[in-house]
């Protein structure tokens, strides 16, 4: 019995935490009552629903207030950067300049970008061109010191693209402005430092020259050439860049007067290039940007624009929207630009191909194309369209775009005389024989390294995209390899960890080339969409997926598909769930108990008396092993977060004590009486698991190693992940007292029995599936047997299928037998299926009971 003062610590302890938790519970019931709320108003705004036919549950929820629906409406207006013609908000304010004003400072205030969709208002209209626009958010951003990482990505990289001032130059100009305050004990204007006209931007010919806003004053200062070029503009509407010269219309685009539009249309095929220019600074979150980052992911060299937005479900003016950026930072480029069929102007010989009998100079204008588009023309061009159906659409496209149809972007539909960029784009298609390709799923984790380690000059720029665009295509994927092959070697430390990821993937990548053309992909960036929209995307392009193993949960995003899958089949297989369902079916496992968050531990309960080391895993950092004396304190600060997975632990923490066996599994293997291929656990998981038809590895531990004479060699300290469970005072990890490590990523070529050592000694920890990145022996063996078994031929695909399904069914079942029925998780939505489920209860796996069981609060 402790004194009265201690029993009423504890008390007032227990109140608080459970005065936390009900707040939780009704900060989150608030917050979806109110995210429902939000969601149905911003869909009858975009259907453009007057306050008269709203709903009467909707007026009921915004109290019976039209003022506080157009309210709303103005908001949201502003915020997406609506046009203001054709919208809704033109009912709520009938001023369209003023709005337009509104949007410009809401947008810059924001650090969004450039309203480029809006151009012919903007630019045309109020005079405010890209240049002058983000000149102010720079200015803006200098007068209030903030550094550069204040710039979101994407904006930051077009006010590079159009200002040429990048993270060094920012830097330098700040300097400079704090040196005139300092030296010349005067304020000299910031706009004074800043660029007094654009840089030089890249221009394809295709792109569509259009007027902006051009006084009688501007004219009389144009050379006659320029003059020329405004007056066909302005009578005839936009005008294809490539049929004009190239240095007047730089000229003319240095002196603000013209804007270039970027036209995308419905029947287009663009693809991703490497991203060159990107700027990684910060995320802001606006809905530009959101849907920047979905169609980054979903993009596909083989689907028109029209096809993506309805695998993705997203408005395609929006897509185009898009799309139309990508292509103006080049980021992005179309595969046919409709240039075939006409005349350039000889100042855009970079993009000419002269035929190979044509001795004829450059003076007059040829009909060429540019090489590189003509290369990926050659392979979609459809070999039955005649002249009689092209000059059809020829017709129909006019037709449409004297009409304003709705393919063409808003201002391109005001002329005819772009239309014939539009044909040949829709006649090219891929062939339906086209077979489908292999999507290796990463995690950032891989991003990470290939970033951090000085690992060859011009890698980063392909672990940029792999990072920010979240795939890398088969198309980029060969200079990807030149990349890798490339790579500086290093012997020890991180950079060795570094140096290893990438010979890894490099041979990942060519052993899964020998099946079929492959797409890399990041499993965290296709969790930016629905996930209908992401079973979508791969259905549509792939006809297998393979992980990385072990893969994070957050990018475990491909739950419950219907193609085989050669990694993770659900969420809860890379949990503390999946190791409790493995030790119930094999009836042998590491000693483990499943503390949910809010508990306390008063003792370490009498499985963990035998060892003197834990290990204790969150499922957000990098587990960390314990000794047993002093892991109370950490453990219980820790439950106040989250739950926490607790294991019995080897006494040796040298690695040692890892022991991986990989699969699928080989005769010879079995026949070995030494082979850990023989172990007990190993037989019953390929027998009730069904591994021969998977991919992956097995990780047994020896918990009953003794501890050598000798200091044991600790390996890599993880300050964060020590930090995150309240380890250590001051940050500093004690190497006597925690290591920070993953069981399941360590390099162990042991594969046979010691001598004198008994399978006894070692009980399975974990199953992985997929392949391995952080072990470059266990990932030669691992790929060298799917060649030898034919892992990925089609005879296996239903038998993968029905085992992942089983495996989902099962792991899923013991989730739901262990949590209460009516529990609603108040710290994360388990609906979006990529979500670890909470644990309600105490759940023990002791060695001795060979079956899980439901553990009383105090035991």
């Amino acid at each position: 019995m402790g004194t009265p003062d201690v029993c009423s610590r504890r008390l007032g302890n227990v109140v608080k935490l459970v005065e936390e938790i009900r707040h939780c519970f009704l900060k989150d019931d608030e917050e979806v009552r109110m995210s429902a709320v939000t969601s149905e108003v911003e869909a009858a705004i975009r259907d453009n629903v007057v306050w008269a036919k709203l709903s009467e549950n909707l007026k009921l929820l915004l109290g019976g207030s039209q003022r506080e629906y157009d309210k709303l409406v103005l908001e949201y207006s502003i915020k997406n950067q609506l046009r203001f013609k054709g919208n809704i908000v033109r009912h709520v304010r009938r001023d369209a300049e003023g709005y337009y004003d509104i949007l410009l400072k809401y947008s810059q205030n924001h650090l969004m970008l450039f309203p480029y969709h809006l151009s012919d208002i903007i630019v045309r209209e109020l005079r405010i061109t890209p240049f002058t626009y983000y000149t102010g958010i720079v200015t803006d951003l200098m007068t209030a010191e903030k550094s550069y990482d204040s710039l979101p990505n994407f904006t930051a990289a077009d006010a590079m693209r159009v200002l040429g001032i990048g993270r060094n130059q920012y830097i330098d100009l700040m300097n400079q402005n704090r040196s005139n305050r300092k030296f010349l004990r005067r304020t000299r204007p910031i706009r004074e430092l800043l660029p007094v006209a654009p840089i030089p931007v890249a221009v394809e010919p295709w792109h569509l020259l259009c007027a902006g806003n051009i006084l009688e004053a501007d004219v009389k200062a144009l050379t006659r050439n320029e003059k020329d070029i405004i007056d066909m503009v302005l009578d005839e509407g936009p005008q294809i860049c490539g049929t004009l010269d190239s240095a007047v219309i730089h000229a003319l685009y240095a002196k603000g007067l013209i804007y270039f539009e970027v036209p995308v249309y419905d029947y287009d095929y663009v693809y991703v290039t490497t991203l060159d220019g990107f700027v990684m600074n910060r995320v802001l979150g606006d809905y530009f940007e959101t849907l920047l980052y979905k169609i980054f992911v979903t993009i596909d060299e083989q689907s028109t624009v029209k096809e993506l937005s309805e695998t993705i479900s997203i408005d395609l003016g929006l897509v185009k929207t898009a799309v139309s950026l990508f292509c103006r930072l080049g980021f992005a480029k179309k595969r046919v630009t409709g240039l075939e069929n006409l005349a350039l102007h000889k100042t855009w010989a970079d993009y000419m191909v002269l035929p190979a009998n044509d001795d004829s100079n450059l003076d007059d204008s040829l009909t060429t194309i540019t090489t590189d588009l003509a290369d990926l023309s050659t392979s979609l061009v459809s070999p039955g369209a005649g002249e009689h159906d092209e000059d059809e659409y020829l017709l129909s496209a006019v037709e449409e775009a004297l009409s304003g149809g709705d393919s063409m972007s808003p201002i391109v539909s005001e002329t005819s005389s772009v239309a014939a960029l539009v044909s040949p784009s829709v006649l090219q298609t891929p062939s339906d024989a086209m077979s489908k390709r292999i999507a290796f799923i990463f995690d950032s984790t891989l991003t990470a390294f290939l970033m951090m380690g000085n690992l060859s000059s011009s890698l980063k720029n392909h672990a940029v995209t792999l990072f920010e665009v979240g795939k890398l295509a088969d198309e980029t994927v060969d200079n990807f390899i030149d990349e890798l092959q490339n790579v500086n070697l290093f012997a020890e430390g991180e950079a060795q960890r570094y140096s290893e990821h990438a010979r890894t993937l490099l041979h990942t990548i060519l052993a899964l080339r020998e099946n079929a053309e492959i797409d890399l992909i990041r499993g965290e960036s296709l969790l930016s969409l629905d996930r209908n929209a992401r079973l979508r995307v791969v259905q549509k392009s792939y006809k297998l997926l393979v992980s990385m193993g072990p893969i994070s949960t957050e990018a475990c995003s491909l739950s419950a598909i219907s193609l085989p899958h050669y990694g993770p089949p659900t969420v809860e297989v890379t949990s503390y769930w999946w190791r409790l369902y493995l030790y119930e079916t094999v009836g042998s496992g590491v000693p483990s108990l499943l503390i949910p968050m809010g508990c306390r531990l008063p003792r370490l309960p009498a499985m963990f008396h035998k060892c003197k080391r834990v290990i204790v895993s969150t499922g957000a950092h990098e587990p960390a092993i314990l000794t047993t004396d002093n892991c109370l304190v950490a453990i219980n600060d820790t439950l106040m977060t989250s739950p926490i997975f607790l294991q019995a632990y080897s006494n040796v923490v040298d690695d040692s004590e890892i022991v991986n066996v990989p699969f699928p599994f080989e005769l010879d293997e079995e026949e070995d009486e030494n082979s850990f291929a023989r172990h007990p656990s190993v037989l019953a998981l390929k027998e009730k698991l069904g591994l021969g038809c998977l991919v992956g590895y097995i990780v047994l531990i020896n918990i009953h190693k003794n501890l050598p004479k000798a200091e044991p060699k600790l390996t890599r300290q993880n300050g964060s992940a020590a930090s995150a469970l309240n380890l250590t005072n001051g940050g500093a990890s004690s190497k006597h007292n925690v290591v920070t490590k993953d069981p399941k990523k360590i390099c162990s070529p042991k594969q046979k029995l010691d001598k004198g050592e008994s399978f006894d000694a070692y009980v399975l920890f974990d199953c992985v599936f997929g392949i391995p990145l952080f072990d470059e022996h266990l990932n030669k063996v691992i790929c060298d047997k799917i060649r030898r078994h034919d892992t990925f031929n089609l005879v296996n695909f239903s038998s993968v299928e029905f085992t992942n399904h089983a495996l989902s069914e099962a792991t899923q079942e013991l989730v739901k037998r262990f949590r209460s029925n009516d529990y609603q998780c108040p710290f994360g939505n388990d609906s979006t299926g990529n979500q670890t489920p909470f644990p309600t209860q105490m759940i023990a796996y002791d060695e001795g009971a060979k079956s899980l069981n439901r553990v009383p609060y105090g035991f």
